[in-house]
């Protein structure tokens, strides 16, 4: 491996179907990208969020 982690699969899903709707509409607009484009530019989020990712993996719900 190249130290990728893949928090899959899935255990949290959102079970709102307006949330769901929300959020889906969010991903169509673009905002993963925008996220990706931030993380480039920002190590500090980066780490965070790999950190965070570590977590979820471990299921520790320590994520803050």
């Amino acid at each position: 491996e190249s130290g990728q982690i893949a928090p899959f699969p899935t255990l949290y899903w959102l079970s709102c179907p307006e949330l769901r709707r929300v959020v889906s509409r969010l991903e169509m607009g673009g905002l993963i990208q925008q996220l990706d484009a931030r993380l480039a530019g920002d190590d500090e989020l980066a780490a965070a969020l790999y950190l965070d990712h570590e977590r979820y993996i471990n299921n520790d719900g320590n994520s803050q």
